[in-house]
């Protein structure tokens, strides 16, 4: 009996600290090209004919595009799709997830957005909810996201910006494209320039 509850224990623990991936475009394969995804969101890598090639797994893998592809990403913060054409030379990735940083710790992690972007990021305890976390996130300096004990609000340059979604931020360069998790505190971005 001892080693049943041993097993289901270790399996129970091996479970709970599996690394989940997270999406990563190249859309060029360049690394100053990069478009990134939350962990868990769905995506179908289709080819030319619309056969399914890749879809999400917490198993790391690299996909290069040697042919046209249509990626369909679905992200948990907006209803609808992303969907981008990837040329030869495109690389779809699912990475590991990064090892976040202790709460009250200001981030500047470049893999978890915009490659080359001014940001950061500061998760707090919520004082008003045992367990739930704040978060005050400034990107480039002009564009700030608070989550303060379940409300949210954005400003753009000091003026208040109306937030669509969970939680997307349009500005005059683009839209910042927030996914915060209130339980655990992690926070996964993305800015979306203007064509």
């Amino acid at each position: 009996m001892k080693q049943i509850i041993t097993i289901i224990c270790c399996l129970a623990w091996l479970n709970s600290s599996a690394q989940k991936t997270y999406l990563r475009i190249f859309k060029n394969g360049e690394s100053n090209k990069v478009i990134s995804y939350p962990p868990g969101t769905q995506f179908d890598l289709k080819n030319q004919h619309g056969y399914i090639q890749l879809k999400y797994s917490e198993t790391p893998r690299v996909f290069e595009i040697n042919e046209p592809f249509t990626i369909h990403v679905y992200p948990s913060y907006k209803k609808g799709k992303d969907v981008f054409q990837l040329k030869k030379g495109a690389v779809v990735e699912l990475a590991k997830t990064p090892v976040y940083q202790e709460i009250d710790k200001i981030t500047n992690k470049k893999d978890r957005g915009i490659l080359d972007a001014s940001f950061t990021s500061m998760v707090t305890e919520s004082i008003k909810y045992k367990g739930k976390k704040n978060l005050k996130f400034t990107y480039e300096t002009h564009t700030v996201f608070q989550y303060i004990d379940g409300t949210y609000e954005a400003f753009y340059k000091g003026q208040k910006v109306e937030i669509t979604g969970k939680y997307l931020i349009p500005t005059p360069e683009g839209t910042l494209k927030i996914s915060f998790n209130d339980e655990s505190g992690k926070v996964w971005w993305i800015f979306e320039k203007k064509n």
